[in-house]
């Protein structure tokens, strides 16, 4: 686990207390700096490791609640592809958690493309909406 301060503990517990439903927290949280730093300074195995520690706690407050569901979104949205923990059901937004991840998508990478090398066909489709075609000109 990296170190966190008192202070990105408490901003995790507002988080949690303030959320009301589970794509507002995720959100939220998919964005917090401490999530960034754990999903860019930790590895998927420790994510998942930390994880399941923090969600197994008996007595749960809303800072450890914000710690856990913040180290479930670090795990979902890391770079590398993870296995959804099977303990993500101890946490009562953790299966929505799941599909908002898979849903929602997180840029980790970009790639450029030398535009005039191809033809764009866009559609109303939300399944396609932006084709690329190589130009045949």
């Amino acid at each position: 686990m990296i170190r966190l301060t008192g202070s990105e503990l408490i901003e995790l517990g507002k988080l949690y207390a303030l959320a009301n439903t589970p794509p507002s927290l995720y959100h939220a949280l998919a964005k917090n700096s401490s999530v960034r730093r754990m999903r860019t300074e930790m590895g998927p195995a420790v994510l998942a490791a930390d994880f399941n520690r923090f969600s197994a706690r008996d007595k749960r407050s809303e800072v450890s609640l914000g710690l856990a569901y913040a180290t479930l979104v670090a795990l979902l949205t890391h770079p590398e592809r993870v296995e959804v923990p099977r303990t993500v059901e101890r946490l009562k937004w953790g299966r929505a958690f799941v599909e908002l991840a898979k849903s929602s998508g997180l840029v980790t990478s970009t790639r450029v493309i030398d535009a005039l090398q191809y033809r764009v066909q866009t559609t109303t489709s939300p399944a396609s909406p932006l084709i690329l075609h190589p130009r045949q000109d």
